[in-house]
């Protein structure tokens, strides 16, 4: 299971990546810009810019986690 959630992990871990070395490091600004913004609207008090991230990279762990048990359920 600790393989599938790896594997899944890294398909983020590399969009991620992906977008910095095209962007660069304006990229993060403009991130935590939009995220603040978005925050501001929806009403949220001290968002952190790093929450977003952490919940889709949980997403996808769990994602990683649920194909896993379904790959050794099926052998």
């Amino acid at each position: 299971m600790v393989a599938g959630r790896i594997t899944v992990m890294l398909a983020f871990a590399i969009k991620i990546f992906n977008i910095l070395v095209v962007f660069g490091l304006n990229m993060v600004a403009l991130y935590e810009n939009v995220i603040n913004a978005a925050a501001k609207q929806l009403g949220f008090v001290n968002s952190e810019p790093l929450n977003p991230i952490l919940a889709i990279a949980g997403f996808y762990f769990l994602l990683g986690m649920i194909a896993a048990i379904i790959g050794f359920i099926i052998g």
